[in-house]
């Protein structure tokens, strides 16, 4: 697990790029943290259940993403806060 020491007070930015990442049926969102570049997935499952839809596309998952940018960059920046990512440095949010 990637480590980055006390996180809180930091600056966490994200990059504007969503992206489809087909193996895992997950929308990508790139965050930024002291210069490593934090990769932050969402699963088409995680998004129909927190927005109680039954979005089946990637097309319709990328415009939700994008319509909702603001709330899963508050859920990806709470998970970085956490540390809660994988051994490759991605948080996956499934």
């Amino acid at each position: 697990m990637y480590s980055f020491g006390v996180v809180m007070n930091q600056s966490i930015i994200f990059i504007d790029d969503i992206e489809w990442a087909e193996q895992e049926q997950a929308v990508t969102l790139k965050a930024q943290l002291q210069g490593m570049l934090i990769p932050c997935k969402i699963t088409l499952s995680k998004l129909n259940e927190i927005y109680q839809l039954s979005i089946t596309t990637e097309k319709e998952a990328l415009e939700l993403a994008e319509h909702k940018r603001f709330d899963l960059e508050n859920i990806f920046e709470e998970l970085i806060e956490k540390e809660a990512m994988d051994e490759q440095g991605v948080v996956l949010f499934s």
